[in-house]
């Protein structure tokens, strides 16, 4: 046997072994998430990964999230973009709403703030009248 067929013979067997440890790796995602969906536990990658025995970087191969795409927990709606898009503008327009709200918030905390000293100024004037007042009351009194 040459080397030539030797390593075609060990790329066949390792491509078998592969897909074996594949076969074997669906096998207990599908027994994973039947289980989780009977025991009305949500379906995560999380509770999957754990439920199957599964380090989670194995759900994130190209070939699992390929299998579990057949799932409708992973699979992606049509809706969803829409949805997102959505959302983002959604939240756009709230930012927005949130910053005209600090500036108006700014703009009546200055306009609060010259009211008071108006107003102190008010007492200010009020108290000197008023004692104003007073002498001239007891001015009165006295008969000035």
């Amino acid at each position: 046997m040459s080397n030539k067929d030797s390593y075609s013979q060990t790329a066949q067997n390792l491509e078998k072994y592969q897909d074996s440890k594949r076969a074997q790796t669906y096998a207990r995602i599908d027994e994973a998430i039947v289980y989780l969906r009977e025991a009305g536990l949500p379906v995560t990658k999380k509770s999957l990964a754990e439920e199957a025995g599964l380090h989670p970087n194995t759900l994130g191969k190209q070939h699992v999230r390929e299998y579990l795409a057949k799932f409708k927990e992973f699979s992606p709606d049509e809706d969803t973009d829409a949805k997102l898009q959505s959302l983002q503008k959604r939240i756009e327009i709230l930012e927005n709403q949130l910053s005209h709200s600090r500036n108006n918030n700014a703009k009546l905390r200055t306009e609060n703030d010259r009211l008071r000293d108006e107003k102190r100024e008010f007492e200010d004037k009020y108290r000197r009248l008023l004692g104003r007042y007073q002498i001239d009351v007891g001015k009165m009194k006295i008969g000035f």
